[in-house]
């Protein structure tokens, strides 16, 4: 047994190529199991760990399986190949060529990633109305990523990168510099996605640019809003981010308040009905809740009744429809009642 022991360890001893052949054997065993670690990782436990995702609410979970799905097999072997060398003595070059090919994979790898996962968060934070500009910035943020992935692989290398990022830095400041209104108005784009003040189709009011209108775009410099006219404005984006903004599709309701006027012959007992006409006149209406009516005022020519209601909806046209409906009803009432309007007018006395 003593001798069969000797025997084995001489040729485990036994040297090939600056290595053992127990090294050999121990690289081999590592090289196996990490394969087999990794190819139950990625036929069984994945399949796991999807299932659960799909039973979840969140979508970034769905999104990190499918990056992790998206690493191929010559990755997987890369790895091992790397772990299963690390015991053995190899030429720099050969080492040196299985380092930079697992940098290279490794990287590779962490920028697809990166550009799914960016992807991923645009398209979440602003929907497919936002598809042009989205894209863009997502080309932006793709070249950033490639460029610091080339810088890594270049640092290690072993290209002294110091000149170029001092070079590329000084470079940056400069380009911020001279652009730094475009750079404040892709900030507030994305402002503008997060916080989400309006979106495309959104009917606005900026009441210190007197304008009104519907949003027809949002883009990364400017936001195109169609007024009531027919033209298009266009406002950039850091511009209408210091505005007061009113956004009338919010609206789950309109608020009427209006004012009607009468003369001063009017007798007391018809001053007395008008709240009432007007109330019923309104209750009459579909989508609308009365709130209430009084006398407001005694005016230089009339009596005034402020009158407030609600109309159930945001829609614009049919708030004008309405409340065109209401004033014709309470015009044919006051007719009915002999209620005459107010207008202004002047009493001449001779003396």
């Amino acid at each position: 047994m003593k001798e069969i022991f000797i025997k084995a360890n001489e040729y485990l001893s036994y040297s090939f190529l600056s290595n053992s052949l127990y090294k050999y054997i121990t690289s081999f065993v590592i090289f196996f199991i990490s394969i087999k670690i990794l190819y139950y990782f990625k036929k069984y436990a994945l399949s796991k760990i999807e299932e659960l995702s799909k039973k979840t609410e969140t979508k970034i979970d769905d999104a990190l399986v499918e990056i992790i799905k998206g690493i191929s097999w010559l990755e997987y072997q890369i790895i091992a190949i790397y772990l299963a060398t690390r015991n053995l003595t190899f030429p720099t070059t050969l080492s040196n060529i299985i380092k930079y090919l697992l940098i290279f994979s490794i990287t590779y790898r962490v920028v697809i990633s990166l550009e799914k996962l960016l992807k991923f968060a645009l398209e979440e934070i602003s929907g497919k109305e936002y598809e042009k500009s989205i894209k863009t910035i997502g080309l932006i943020f793709r070249i950033m990523i490639w460029i610091i992935a080339v810088l890594f692989v270049l640092n290690n290398l072993g290209v002294r990168i110091t000149a170029l990022l001092t070079g590329l830095g000084i470079g940056g400041i400069a380009i911020a510099m001279a652009i730094q209104t475009i750079l404040g108005d892709i900030f507030n784009f994305f402002v503008i996605l997060m916080d989400k003040p309006f979106k495309i189709g959104d009917f606005i009011n900026l009441p210190s640019q007197n304008l009104s209108g519907t949003v027809e775009e949002i883009g990364l410099k400017s936001v195109k809003i169609r007024a009531l006219r027919g033209e298009i404005f266009i406002i950039t984006n850091s511009k209408i981010m210091s505005e007061i903004i009113e956004n009338f599709s919010e609206m789950k309701e309109r608020r009427v308040v209006f004012n009607i006027g009468v003369i001063y012959e009017t007798p007391i007992e018809k001053l007395k009905m008008i709240p009432d006409i007007i109330e019923k006149s309104i209750k009459k209406i579909k989508n609308t809740r009365f709130e209430r009516s009084n006398l407001s005022n005694l005016n230089s020519y009339s009596i005034d009744f402020e009158s407030v209601y609600y109309i159930t909806s945001s829609d614009y046209n049919l708030y004008v429809k309405t409340h065109e409906e209401a004033l014709l009803e309470i015009s044919k009432k006051f007719n009915e009642n002999d209620i005459e309007f107010a207008y202004p007018t002047q009493k001449i006395y001779n003396i």
